[in-house]
Formats: C-alpha cells, sequence, structure tokens
C-alpha cells in the first residue's frame, strides 16, 4: 500500500493502530521508517505543529511532515517508554543513570512550556525511546491534545488526557488550569520509573493525599532528594505544584551530588587498592606510597567539594523555598481577586437587570394611574369592588418576582405540592424527581422548584453526586429562599428535618406541613403545638392536606413572597463546601 503526502509518496504502509486518539500506520520513505498519524486537527493544533516543526525540541519526536487536513508523518522509535521500563536492560540501570533519563523528560516539557504549549496527555505510552550506540534517548510524541495558553490559563471544556495521569484540577467543573497539569503527570512517570511501579491504580486515589505521602516515604533510595521532589511535583493544588524549571534545577542538585559521591567512592576504592599493594610491596615500590598519598590527597579535596556542594544546594534550596512562597503567596493573592472580580461582575449584571425590570414595573404603575385617574370621576358605588380588586393586583405586581426551591426528605410531599400548583390534580404518590423542574407563576410573582431527592446519608458515590447536582443547579440559577416540606408526624421527627434543613441551608423561608391521610385533617389545636415547638427558628409555618385546592397552595406561596426578606446566606456556593 503507497500513500501520498504533500506531493511525498510512502511506501509499505501498514496499519498499527486505529483508536479514539487516531489511526497510526507504519510505512517508509526512501530509506527511513516513519510514522503517520491520522487525525483531525483544528486551525490552532497545526499552529502548534508547525511551531514544532520550525523550531524541533530537542526531547520532542521529530516532525517531518504535516498537511492541513489530517496527516502527520513522525519520526519511528525503537518502543514506548512502557516496553522500556520492562527490559531488564533498564532494571539493571543505576538510579542516577534513571534520573538522568527522567531529566530528557523533563527538558522535552520544558522546551514546550517556554513556548506556552501544554502537552494534556503526558504518559509513558506517549514516550518514546532510541537506542543509539550506548546512549539511550527518550523523545515526547504528540497524541493530537496538545494546547496553548492563552493569559497563562486555559478553560476545561472537556476531559482531556488519560485517567490514571490526569492532574486534580482537571476532575473539577470550570476550573482555570495551566502547565501545572503536565507537572503532575511528570511526578507520576518519575515515580514509575524509580520504583518500577505504578503510583495510582484508581481515579480516587488522584486526591487521596495520605495514599501518595505513605507511597513516596517508602523510596529508600536517595530517600530525602528524591522524596522531596515528589512532593513538590504531585501537590493537590496547582498553585503549590512547582514549576518545570524548579524541577530541573532540583534535578541538576541530585545530579551533581551523586556524580560527587560516586567519583568518591571510586577514589576510595582506588585508595584501598593502592593501599593494599603498598602493603605487600612497601620494600620494593617506594612509588605506590606516593601514589597513595596523592590519592588520598585527592580524595580529601573531592570530600571538601562535596561538602561545599552540599552547603551550596541547602543554601540554594532555602533561597528557592523562599521564592516559591512569595509566588504562591502572590498567586493565591491574584486568584481570590479574580473571584471577587467575578462575583462583581455578576452582581453588577444582576442589579442592571433587576433596574431595568423595575423600570418597566414603575412604567406599567404610572400608566395604570393615570387611567385610573382619568376615568375617577366616572365611578360610582359598583366600581368601589372593582377598584379594590386592582389596588390586590397592583399590589402583587410589586412584590419582586421570587424562586423558591422545593426542599424535603423521601415522603414528604414536595411533588405532589408542585404539581397541585400546576393544576394536575393528582392523589399524593411517595415518589421524588430526579431533576429540578421550575414553575413560573406570574400572577403570584413566584416561581416554584421542585427539587431532586437528597441522598446525603447514602453511600459515598450517590452523596457525592447529589451534592454535585445541588451544586451545579445553586451556581446557574439566582435562588431567592428555600421553602421545608415535611410531613404531619412526630414532633421529634419533624423537628429533626428541620434541623438537617437549617444545617445545610443556614436560613430557610418557610415550612409547609402536609397531611395525606384521607380520614384527618391537622387541627388548630395542634398546628398551633407545631407553631410553638418550632418558633426559636423564626420561620413561617403553613398548613395543607389533601383536600387543598390548587389556589389554596397559590395564597400560601403568595403569603410567603410576601413575607420574604432579602437572605444573607449565599446560596449559590453553598454546596462548595461539600464537594471540595
Amino acid at each position: 500500500m503507497q500513500m501520498v503526502i504533500n506531493r511525498m509518496e510512502y511506501t509499505n504502509v501498514q496499519l498499527i493502530q486505529n483508536s479514539q486518539e487516531g489511526t497510526l500506520y507504519l510505512a517508509r520513505q526512501k530509506n527511513q521508517e516513519v510514522i503517520i498519524k491520522h487525525l483531525s486537527l483544528n486551525e490552532k493544533e497545526i499552529n502548534i505543529l508547525e511551531q514544532l516543526m520550525s523550531n524541533p525540541p530537542s526531547n520532542f519526536v521529530k516532525i517531518l511532515d504535516c498537511d492541513k487536513k489530517s496527516y502527520i508523518v513522525m519520526e519511528k522509535g525503537d518502543g514506548t517508554l512502557t516496553q522500556y521500563l520492562d527490559r531488564q536492560q533498564y532494571k539493571q540501570l543505576s538510579i542516577l543513570q534513571k534520573i538522568k533519563l527522567f531529566e530528557q523528560i523533563a527538558n522535552g516539557i520544558s522546551e514546550l512550556h517556554s513556548k506556552s504549549i501544554i502537552h494534556r496527555d503526558l504518559k509513558p505510552d506517549n514516550i518514546i525511546f532510541l537506542q543509539q550506540k550506548d546512549q539511550t534517548i527518550l523523545k515526547l510524541i504528540d497524541t493530537g491534545q496538545m494546547d496553548q495558553l492563552i493569559n497563562k490559563v486555559l478553560f476545561l471544556q472537556d476531559f482531556v488526557g488519560t485517567e490514571n495521569y490526569r492532574a486534580p484540577e482537571l476532575y473539577e467543573e470550570k476550573i482555570q488550569y495551566n502547565t501545572k497539569v503536565d507537572i503532575w503527570a511528570l511526578g507520576l512517570i518519575f515515580y514509575e520509573m524509580i520504583t518500577g511501579q505504578s503510583l495510582i491504580q484508581k481515579k480516587k486515589q488522584i486526591k487521596d493525599s495520605q495514599y501518595i505521602k505513605s507511597k513516596i516515604e517508602s523510596i529508600n533510595i536517595f530517600k530525602e532528594s528524591i522524596q522531596g521532589l515528589l512532593f513538590n511535583m504531585l501537590e493537590q493544588s496547582q498553585f503549590k505544584r512547582w514549576s518545570v524549571q524548579q524541577i530541573l534545577k532540583e534535578l541538576h542538585r541530585i545530579i551533581e551530588i551523586m556524580e560527587l559521591k560516586e567519583e568518591l567512592q571510586q577514589s576510595r576504592e582506588k585508595n584501598e587498592i593502592l593501599e593494599s599493594q603498598c602493603l605487600s610491596q612497601s620494600k620494593t615500590n617506594l612509588s605506590l606510597k606516593n601514589q597513595v598519598t596523592s590519592s588520598t590527597k585527592e580524595v580529601e579535596s573531592l570530600d571538601q567539594k562535596l561538602r561545599e556542594s552540599i552547603k551550596k544546594s541547602n543554601s540554594q534550596a532555602e533561597t528557592i523555598k523562599k521564592q516559591e512562597k512569595q509566588i504562591q503567596t502572590a498567586q493565591e493573592i491574584n486568584a481570590n481577586l479574580q473571584l471577587k472580580i467575578n462575583l462583581l461582575e455578576k452582581q453588577h449584571a444582576q442589579l442592571k437587570f433587576e433596574s431595568e425590570k423595575y423600570k418597566s414595573d414603575i412604567q406599567l404603575l404610572e400608566e395604570k394611574v393615570m387611567n385610573q385617574q382619568q376615568n375617577i370621576d366616572k365611578l360610582n358605588m359598583e366600581n368601589q369592588q372593582k377598584k379594590i380588586e386592582q389596588s390586590v393586583q397592583i399590589n402583587r405586581i410589586s412584590i419582586k418576582h421570587k424562586k423558591f426551591v422545593l426542599f424535603g426528605f423521601p415522603g414528604a410531599g414536595k411533588t405532589w405540592i408542585y404539581n397541585k400548583v400546576k393544576g394536575q390534580n393528582q392523589g399524593y404518590q411517595n415518589k421524588s424527581t430526579t431533576c429540578f423542574f421550575e414553575y413560573f407563576i406570574n400572577d403570584y410573582k413566584v416561581t416554584i422548584v421542585d427539587s431532586p431527592v437528597f441522598l446525603h446519608k447514602s453511600s459515598y458515590d450517590e452523596a457525592e453526586e447529589t451534592y454535585k447536582n445541588y451544586d451545579s443547579y445553586f451556581q446557574e440559577n439566582s435562588i431567592d429562599g428555600i421553602v421545608l416540606v415535611v410531613q404531619y408526624e412526630r414532633i421529634d421527627l419533624m423537628k429533626r428535618q428541620l434541623n438537617d434543613c437549617m444545617r445545610i441551608f443556614k436560613k430557610i423561608s418557610a415550612v409547609i406541613v402536609t397531611m395525606f391521610n384521607d380520614t384527618e385533617v391537622i387541627s388548630q389545636n395542634e398546628e398551633e403545638q407545631v407553631r410553638n415547638k418550632f418558633q426559636f427558628h423564626n420561620v413561617d409555618i403553613h398548613f395543607t392536606n389533601q383536600k387543598a385546592s390548587q389556589t389554596d397552595l397559590l395564597d400560601i406561596f403568595f403569603q410567603i413572597n410576601s413575607n420574604h426578606t432579602q437572605p444573607q446566606i449565599d446560596y449559590q456556593n453553598i454546596f462548595k463546601i461539600y464537594i471540595e
């Protein structure tokens, strides 16, 4: 099979992989084996590839050709890093040699970051090795997920990267991320190269700081430096996580110290051999003594250099630590300021919207007042009742439209209330919704929201999904108040449900007590008893039963709206503490 790309002919084309990431072919171009990747490219990805072709990084796979449609031609390596780590050849390397190999990967990432490019899918399968005589070269390959930073950050629009190598911040919603996602993956690769084992086996381990800490602390080879480097690469916070420049500085320091230690050890071994030879030949070979003396001085000199190097490294590390703390503080301040700016912009937009709405309402009222003034002389006693009804309607218009979320534990009757208000006259069913549903009632200036079933005491996954569902809705909508729905039961059970609701929302607008037994209604004495029990919560309490009409329930919500004051609770962010 043959293929022509940009007028260049490729022969012996063979399919080697077909996946969601693209299709890979092995081919020959003249006397060189190449890899051809077929994938969909947008204009931004093409610009990145053209940058890498015009000024190729030293530790990035060479891109030989790229048409502007869907093909990338790259040099072929001898295999992936995953395959290389399983070879006996790699397992026999010293720790220093493994660190130097990792330094090549860090250099490749450093060159990408210097061009404001994020790899976004860094893992052993996306790194190839080339065997050149006695030297092994590691190079990064492009998977089509690279992106270029805009204003030093990117907004997460869809999942990128491979799950077990994905940074913690990539699992957050609407998160800003940067080059630090590559640093997290670098840390996982470094751990695997040093220990021969993968650090992350399950998704939940990514945010398990104690698990990661225990795994890193189990490393006993040159442990102080390697553990410290891993901790700084695998920081949960992207603000505290090291940059690739800091990693390279630390690698240089570790390599320098280890090389000095190896050289010192070699000199000591040489000195021991010379001393042994000197003892056996002391009478016949005086020159060996001189060599021993010279070697001893050399050892002492190297020992002195090692102590000076360690002292210098410790001093540099302390300086770097102070600089990091200053940078971290500045980044946190900047992030907090940005959040405040975003909040102020949202508040400004909301105030502007409300101002326009008030102007419209005032104009409507002024027009009605003018019409009433023109006809006031013609009104008689029969029209007096109409004036009263118009006055009630004006009062309703003057009340601000508010959105109330019905909240209740399974079986309370909130979905029955929601359907009844909509005019769906069905009997009580113990069935809660799994989504948020809204019903807009213009005449009563209120929007009623039926909320999903609240599973905060079930399994961990169900509770987490519930909090995320609520957080997503509350983030995207302006909520004016919470109306708790409880079924008339024992006072202590109703009180516990009210306390649970207050614990979550801090403040609620009202409580609706329901009764679904056809043969019973809540007596006035029982209503008074409930109000007395709950009076310390300072909340309005309303009562209803299965015989209540749509108008009865609408009047309850009109009273709640009329009595409602602006809450001091930030409902928009109230669920943040449960999902972070």
